[in-house]
């Protein structure tokens, strides 16, 4: 329920906005090259980096995106929200859900993505998605 409520939508809402929907289903480019989102620009409420770090058997690289509040912490500290498409999430943060993020307790981000600058890479994303067989 925190991520429905941190990207500013609620289930009634996206009941209402699917019912709106139009018939035909859009088309995503999943290749698409990522756009830096309004974390990843320079903002008043929140400080951005990111890193890439191997995996344990090095044969995959992961960009880690982090969002740090520019407030000061909470008496118990941040809380931390983690999401796995990390590229595509952090582009999608528009300035008007982190003005929404920075009037509340504003959690840390952190985004787990791939290394490379595509929205979706599908398939670093399909190994890791994938139970071994």
């Amino acid at each position: 329920m925190a991520v429905v409520a941190l990207m500013g939508a609620t289930p009634a809402a996206h009941a209402q906005d699917q019912a709106s929907a139009p018939e035909t289903p859009r088309r995503r480019n999943f290749e698409a090259p990522a756009q830096p989102g309004a974390l990843q620009l320079e903002n008043a409420h929140f400080s951005y980096q990111s890193f890439i770090t191997p995996s344990r058997d090095g044969q995959r690289h992961y960009r880690i995106h982090v969002a740090v509040p520019k407030s000061p912490a909470p008496q118990g500290g941040y809380q931390v929200v983690y999401m796995a498409d990390g590229d595509a999430a952090f582009s999608a943060i528009d300035a008007t859900m982190v003005e929404r993020m920075a009037a509340g307790d504003a959690p840390v981000l952190v985004g787990v993505g791939y290394e490379g600058d595509r929205r979706f890479s599908t398939t670093e994303r399909a190994y890791d998605y994938t139970p071994p067989s």
